[in-house]
């Protein structure tokens, strides 16, 4: 037995995977603003350090063609008080430091790193970024009218660099992310937590609905019916489960009248089987005392006698009747089947013998196809050939102006086993009988098993049903197969006997 999973509501499925596309497409969103919002601070940095670079660049011109070269340190000094400056520096191509927002570091030599830095910056023509701050570099060209105090043979009076502090920057994009996050995880939230309700408004009750009167039609309560709870799908599944259960209740009062009729109708059967099989065996010895005294009687008339041709006739219907009551005695008492080993090659041949022997069977065409080495069945020999002289006679007696009857059998290997054991090594044995009959219409091959149906008026309609229950007392199964015109063929399929088995 599977163990049983864990119910997952249908409800908590679709509201699941709507929450996965919206934190696929809020997450995606959230993730392109945040950085959309980087690029646009990086932006307002890099620019504010150009503004700020041309206009240190034109206060620096004002002083220094003005002759104030003096208060160029100070002016340096002055802008330091700036919120988002770091330092500005003036720095000479071998990286001293000539003026500086700190007085301490002029006369100071850049290290190593600053000197890379300040190389890069001049040859890529951009600013520096590190993790705190973004240092801008903007050469100072020793223009001609400079040259009166710088002297003509240098190209640069020197490189000015800002630095701005990128802590606020940062502090600014850390708050916006935070608020970005925070506003998409409520959105989130506020999505599932619409999403949750509606689902549980428009399908969690509905489905809890039909779920309870699946479970009660389950336990066999037809009067469920699902609540309707409006035009949708569900709806519309609810009305036709209704209309379902409703069918259903139809058949099962229909099925439970014709279960009554039938075992009123068993029931009768029986009592009559009983009282017929009773009967029966009360009229069976006075039938086997008249038929031995109308055989005396026939025997002392002289052939020539008139009175001789009316005892021969009464010692027919006696015998007739006779059949009958065997045949009746047969189906209302049947006698347990003694199995033997069995080879059906052989009890169809000696079926066949007995057959050829009736007048009937003068006009028809007997053959034989048995396949050789046929496993042998466990089977009652007495009740078999029973069977197969009831299914010979039956073909010879379907083609009175004559015709052909085949018998064959085969070994089908493999096909048997039912897990019990019932199906002997696991191979069937099979026999058909055929013939080149009229056929068998199908409203009456329906019924050719039924006890007393018959469409012969010497019938009985006890045969077919003892052969049907004969084989069925083997493990067995009989078909019919008929096609008007074409003949009829019977198929007996027993199980092969098991290895060693005995009587």
């Amino acid at each position: 037995m599977m163990p049983s999973l864990p119910l997952i509501s249908l409800r908590a499925k679709i509201a699941v995977s709507i929450l996965l596309v919206l934190v696929m497409g809020v997450g995606g969103f959230t993730y392109l603003s945040i950085e959309h919002e980087e690029i646009a601070q990086t932006r307002i940095v890099e620019q504010s350090a150009r503004n700020l670079v041309n206009t240190v660049e034109r206060l620096l011109d004002a002083d220094m063609l003005a002759g104030r070269s003096q208060d160029v340190q100070r002016m340096l000094e002055d802008l330091k008080g700036q919120e988002a400056l770091a330092d500005v520096r003036i720095i000479t191509e071998e990286g001293r430091i000539l003026r500086s927002s700190d007085p301490e570091e002029i006369g100071k030599k850049l290290s190593s790193a600053e000197l890379s830095a300040l190389e890069q910056g001049l040859r890529e023509s951009r600013g520096a970024r590190e993790e705190e701050r973004y240092t801008l570099f903007r050469p100072i060209a020793n223009r001609p009218e400079c040259q009166s105090c710088h002297g003509a043979e240098r190209k640069l009076n020197g490189i000015l660099t800002i630095a701005v502090s990128l802590a606020e920057s940062r502090r600014s994009l850390a708050e916006s992310r935070r608020s970005t996050l925070v506003a998409a995880a409520l959105t989130l939230l506020a999505a599932f937590s619409v999403i949750w309700m509606l689902l549980s408004h428009w399908m969690n009750r509905p489905v809890k609905s039909l779920m309870a009167s699946v479970a009660r039609v389950e336990k066999g309560d037809f009067s469920a019916r699902a609540e309707v709870l409006g035009t949708d799908e569900f709806g519309k599944l609810a009305r036709n489960f209704n209309t379902m259960v409703e069918r259903l209740a139809e058949v099962q009062k229909e099925l439970e009248r014709y279960h009554a009729q039938r075992m009123e109708r068993a029931e009768a059967l029986a009592n009559i089987g009983e009282l017929a099989a009773g009967l029966a065996h009360e009229i069976k010895n006075p039938l086997a005392g008249i038929a031995g005294a109308m055989q005396i009687l026939i025997h002392d008339l002289p052939r020539e006698d008139p009175k001789r041709e009316v005892f021969e006739e009464i010692a027919v219907q006696v015998r007739r009747i006779e059949k009958t009551v065997t045949d009746l005695l047969s189906f209302a008492r049947p006698q347990p089947p003694e199995f033997a080993l069995v080879n059906l090659n052989d009890t169809l041949s000696a079926a066949l013998f007995l057959v050829r022997q009736h007048s009937e069977a003068k006009r028809i065409t007997f053959l034989e196809e048995l396949a050789p080495a046929l496993p042998a069945v466990r089977a009652d020999p007495r009740q078999i050939q029973q069977v197969f002289l009831n299914l010979i006679l039956n073909a010879v007696q379907a083609m009175p102006t004559g015709g052909k009857v085949v018998v064959w059998t085969q070994s089908v290997k493999g096909a048997g086993g039912d897990g019990d054991g019932s199906r002997g090594a696991g191979g069937l044995v099979q026999a058909e009988v055929c013939d080149t009959g009229p056929g068998i219409p199908d409203d009456v091959r329906e019924h050719i098993f039924e006890p007393f149906f018959t469409t012969k008026h010497k019938g009985t309609g006890l045969g077919l049903a003892i052969v049907s229950r004969i084989i069925t007392e083997h493990r067995g199964e009989i078909k019919v197969s008929s096609f008007l015109g074409h003949g009829t063929t019977f198929t007996v399929t027993l199980p092969e006997a098991d290895e060693g088995a005995g009587g």
